[in-house]
């Protein structure tokens, strides 16, 4: 049980670092707070480009929205890359394989269809070199499950209901 807590504690370091890291390289605004929350009834507005994160022991899903669909993708490889340093600096490492570590993403607007059509001839992964030269390979999925939750692209919620419906049935 102790296992857990530790790696919460750790998670908290890695996490700070990697808002620092974002913040510094994409100016870019984290939606969440060191501090305790002490009114749920108080909202701020949400800027047009900014991303959270929400951790459980070891699982991070971060979550962002951006103007532009080029602008995304620069965020995604920012936080990624922010995530590997913060581990790979504390002996840690970050299991890239499908099902693991995927990015699941809603493009639209100009030129969604090529950055797709790019994706797919790239076998659903979004490939880069960082800054050091060193070569990122990040899955793409359409859907996330996880804890009981189910995301997915394109919003097909009778396709949710219907993955519900046969459970509940088994």
């Amino acid at each position: 049980p102790i296992a857990d807590i530790l790696f919460n504690m750790c998670m908290t370091v890695i996490l700070a670092e990697v808002h620092t890291t974002v913040r510094q390289n994409a100016q870019l605004c984290w939606l969440g707070s060191d501090l305790p929350v002490s009114d749920f009834s108080q909202n701020r507005p949400v800027p047009l480009e900014a991303y959270a994160d929400v951790t459980f022991v070891d699982d991070v899903a971060v979550v962002m929205h951006a103007r532009t669909n080029d602008r995304l993708i620069t965020m995604i490889h920012v936080i990624v890359e922010a995530l590997v340093t913060a581990t790979e600096t504390r002996g840690l490492a970050i299991n890239f394989d499908r099902g693991k570590t995927e990015v699941l993403w809603n493009l639209a607007g100009r030129g969604t269809k090529q950055i797709k059509a790019d994706a797919h001839l790239a076998g659903a992964v979004m490939k880069w070199t960082t800054k050091d030269g060193k070569p990122m390979q990040l899955p793409l999925c359409q859907e996330y499950k996880h804890l009981g939750s189910w995301l997915q692209t394109k919003h097909r919620h009778a396709r949710e209901v219907a993955k519900r419906a046969s459970a509940a049935k088994q």
